[in-house]
């Protein structure tokens, strides 16, 4: 019987739709948060681990984008520093963690939230 190389875990946290870039796991990458509810977002995730799931938006003309504007394929990252910038927007540093999906929304009001299945890869299974 051939088993996956991943585990599934279903967990819900805050959400960033980006624009123009992808995060991927192991990467560690910058970018500036300017929109209100992604600054939301970040503060929420602050709280909470500072674990934040990052998709990317299908296009990024669009300032106030709906859930059906952004995919639904991402990445669970760890927000590893925060910098509060003048005028108001932050630059964040996270780090990818693991792929994942959202599975439903749970938030859309002030800030993104959602139940995402993450997995998490097992190196031996792999092999």
């Amino acid at each position: 019987m051939h088993k996956e190389p991943y585990t599934v875990i279903r967990k819900t946290m805050p959400l960033i739709p980006l624009r123009g870039m992808g995060v991927f796991p192991y990467m560690v990458v910058h970018f500036d948060v300017g929109r209100e509810k992604s600054i939301n977002a970040l503060e929420k995730a602050m709280v909470n681990e500072s674990i934040i799931f990052l998709c990317t938006q299908k296009d990024a003309k669009v300032d106030d984008p709906t859930v059906e504007e952004f995919y639904h394929i991402g990445t669970v990252c760890k927000i590893r520093q925060m910098l509060r910038l003048p005028g108001g927007s932050i630059r964040v540093l996270v780090e990818g963690l693991n792929r994942g999906k959202i599975v439903n929304m749970t938030k859309e009001d002030d800030y993104f939230e959602a139940e995402i299945d993450e997995y998490t890869y097992d190196a031996e299974k792999i092999v």
